[in-house]
């Protein structure tokens, strides 16, 4: 579902002297991504079993001798206690390859811009101008699971400028301007 509005106004503060602009626009957006799909370490292969895993060309190998390892089998010792650790918190599958599927997330993003301006004509030798642009951009925490990690963002842009016009002569303008 998108969602943008927005508006703007402009117009004199001070007859022939002052003027002003200013923006506003935001868009929403809220998805819901209902399932996925990924892989993790089946019961078997946790055991050090691969041998259900056909789509090793020429077998699997061991790291350390560059030799195919007998019956795609490999000692549970060999692994790291850490990925253990770890593969212990992951969803658990019957399926020989490790698919699994697990559950979606709800996203939710806001982008919101805004700009703002001013003219000022001291008189007929100087003019001056300033603007100011704002972008913030807003994705909250997200459901955060190993599989679905929190995909959450926040950032703010902003620029600013201003610039000093002085017609010295009719040939010649003195034009300052700073970010």
């Amino acid at each position: 579902k998108r969602n943008q509005f927005g508006g703007s106004l402009g117009g004199p503060i001070k007859k022939d002297k002052l003027f002003f602009f200013a923006n506003y626009q935001a868009t929403v957006l809220r998805s819901v991504v209902n399932a996925n799909r990924t892989w993790v370490p089946s019961a078997a292969m946790l055991k050090g079993d691969f041998s259900a895993v056909t789509t090793i060309s020429g077998g699997l190998k061991d790291p350390i001798t560059g030799q195919v390892v007998p019956g795609q089998q490999i000692s549970p010792s060999r692994f790291s206690p850490a990925a253990l650790k770890f593969a212990a918190s992951l969803p658990q599958t019957s399926d020989p390859f490790g698919e699994v599927w697990y559950g979606g997330y709800s996203s939710v993003q806001g982008f919101n811009e805004a700009t703002g301006r001013y003219d000022y004509y001291l008189n007929d030798k100087h003019r001056f101008m300033g603007r100011a642009f704002i972008n913030k951009f807003d994705q909250p925490v997200q459901t955060n699971t190993l599989l679905n990690s929190d995909r959450s963002w926040n950032s703010l842009w902003q620029n600013y400028s201003g610039t000093h016009t002085w017609t010295i002569s009719p040939t010649m303008v003195n034009n300052l301007t700073g970010n």
